[in-house]
């Protein structure tokens, strides 16, 4: 559902919104992985290269027990949204799917309030945790996020 400025009215939405115009030409957001392989090995399985961040987050999707690698993938964004602002914070909301939205799924289960003020108050927990609650030296920064969200 959109507002009537043709915005979402959930705040997820709402960051898929945004992740997508992101991802537009003439400069859309990339990592490249190239950068990333020192810390993983060549038995990671992740492909090298310059990879545009919606094919990043499939391929996190379609190897959840890759652990070491969206370890590394995720200090690196992290990193990014705390040093390269905005864009990149938008980036870690919109790779963090389908988590937050089973979180938002499990509290609106019950709930006689507004479904988009859960979806705010998870989108806040997990901006905080990026923002400065993860420790990057501790492993599973992923699993940091998801638990400050939640």
């Amino acid at each position: 559902m959109t507002s009537a400025a043709g915005w979402p009215d959930s705040p997820l939405n709402a960051v898929d919104t945004a992740f997508a115009d992101l991802m537009c030409d003439p400069d859309p957001l990339s990592l490249d992985l190239d950068t990333l392989a020192g810390q993983l090995g060549d038995d990671s399985g992740l492909p090298g290269g310059v990879i545009a961040l919606p094919a990043l987050r499939q391929w996190l999707l379609d190897h959840p027990r890759a652990c070491r690698v969206r370890d590394v993938v995720w200090q690196e964004v992290i990193r990014r949204a705390r040093r390269d602002g905005p864009a990149w914070a938008i980036t870690a909301v919109a790779l963090a799917p389908p988590a937050l939205r089973r979180y938002a799924g499990r509290l609106h289960t019950g709930w006689a309030g507004d479904a988009h003020d859960l979806d705010a108050e998870i989108l806040t927990g997990f901006l905080a945790a990026l923002r400065d609650r993860v420790d990057l030296a501790r492993p599973a920064p992923y699993a940091a996020l998801m638990l400050v969200a939640a």
